[in-house]
C-alpha cells in the first residue's frame, strides 16, 4: 500500500463509498488511481460488497485476487 493505507482501512473507505451511491466501478477507479494497487483495491471492493473470497495461504496475493474475478 502507498501513502501508509492498510486493507482494512480500504475496506472502510468502500463500503462509505458504496453508501454514498457510487458504483463498484466509480469506487476502484478512485482507490486504484490513489494507491497504485490495483489489487488489494479489488479486494477491498469485494469485501466492501460482501463478496466472499476464498485464498489459500500459498498462493501470492496477486493469484488470489486473479482467481476470484
Amino acid at each position: 500500500m502507498s501513502h501508509g493505507e492498510d486493507e482494512g482501512a480500504l475496506v472502510l473507505e468502500a463500503q462509505e463509498m458504496l453508501a454514498a451511491g457510487q458504483s463498484d466501478e466509480e469506487v476502484f477507479a478512485k482507490l486504484a488511481a490513489r494507491t497504485g494497487n490495483w489489487g488489494v483495491c479489488v479486494l477491498a471492493v469485494c469485501l466492501a460488497l460482501g463478496v466472499v473470497v476464498k485464498c489459500h495461504a500459498h498462493i501470492s496475493s496477486d493469484a488470489r485476487v486473479t482467481a476470484a474475478w
